[in-house]
């Protein structure tokens, strides 16, 4: 049987904003987490401990047009943010093939700073970053 992508049934979202309103047109997603889940450690006997680290931090980028009016939305919840006290920019993150089984999502999730910018003859892109905490992820379809 024969697998099927699309690029536009993703679902991607921070703090209720859909995020897919002028993603770039390549490479618009990345998810990595910021350590490994486990560790192994070797004695000189040989003998292998495995240790169990929680790993609670994963790190989201999604890259948007410069022209995508999402990038006013973020930087104005990343303002809040740094303005108030008490997580004002703490929000949930969700993001999900639609045609597939691939998932990430947290009610935890946090703008980490504001994205470098350059301009040029032709729209460049913006690159969002994003910490989730305790984050639930399935890499699937």
């Amino acid at each position: 049987m024969a697998e099927h992508y699309a690029a536009h049934e993703f679902t991607v979202n921070f703090s209720g904003l859909d995020l897919f309103e002028g993603v770039s047109d390549d490479e618009f997603l990345t998810i990595a987490e910021s350590e490994p889940r486990f560790i192994s450690k070797v004695g000189v006997d040989g003998t292998v401990t495995r240790s169990d680290v929680k790993t609670v931090i994963t790190q989201v980028s999604v890259i948007l047009m410069a022209t995508s009016p999402v990038n006013d939305l973020l930087s104005a919840i990343h303002t809040l943010d740094k303005l108030t006290a008490g997580g004002a920019g703490v929000a949930p993150f969700f993001a999900k093939n639609r045609l597939g089984t691939s998932l990430i999502a947290t009610p935890e999730a946090w703008i980490m700073k504001l994205p470098d910018e350059s301009r040029g003859k032709e729209v460049g892109t913006v690159t969002w970053e994003f910490e989730l905490a305790n984050a639930e992820r399935h890499v699937g379809s």
